[in-house]
């Protein structure tokens, strides 16, 4: 999001991404919008990005969301209701799968201002789709759910250019 939107929207999204958040974990976790920076996104065990477009194909953009190692442990064993030692790690992807859906939708509403906004697919993104992503596109917003040293990243992705 833009400085210039709405003050009220801005709160609005980061309650929705704390409420979801508790859903998907468990856990009570407050989400802020954080000033932008031109530094790279912090690299994270589990990385995915989800494309996103309005459908009349004006514009298009995408979520991106980080997660680290022990909030995709705590996402996996709410999830699934069961212990850490029998989470795997494709376990651990799915629940980050769903964790970038969930917070997709929280950010999709404001990606359109009140369009319908298609809504792609999760897809993993490591240090190189990263580093794409900030070539060619800006970032709208940075949101971050943090739990002492646990740092979440949810990031609102505009285009430079129109989709072909």
């Amino acid at each position: 999001m833009a400085e210039s939107d709405c003050p009220n929207d801005i709160e609005k999204v980061a309650h929705s991404l704390s409420k979801a958040w508790e859903f998907l974990s468990g856990e009570v976790r407050m989400f802020q919008r954080v000033p932008q920076s031109h530094d790279e996104l912090p690299v994270a065990d589990f990385s995915f990005y989800i494309p996103l477009r309005l459908m009349d194909a004006s514009r298009s953009g995408g979520v991106g969301v980080l997660i680290q190692q022990s909030d995709a442990i705590r996402v996996a064993t709410n999830m699934f209701g069961v212990a850490r030692q029998e989470i795997e790690h494709d376990d651990l992807r799915d629940a980050c799968a769903e964790v970038c859906n969930v917070f997709t939708y929280c950010m999709a509403t404001h990606f359109g201002a009140g369009q319908q906004v298609e809504i792609g697919l999760p897809r993993e993104a490591g240090p190189a789709q990263y580093q794409t992503f900030s070539e060619s596109c800006v970032t709208r917003g940075v949101f971050e759910g943090c739990d002492g040293a646990r740092r979440l990243l949810v990031v609102l992705y505009d285009s430079l250019q129109l989709p072909s």
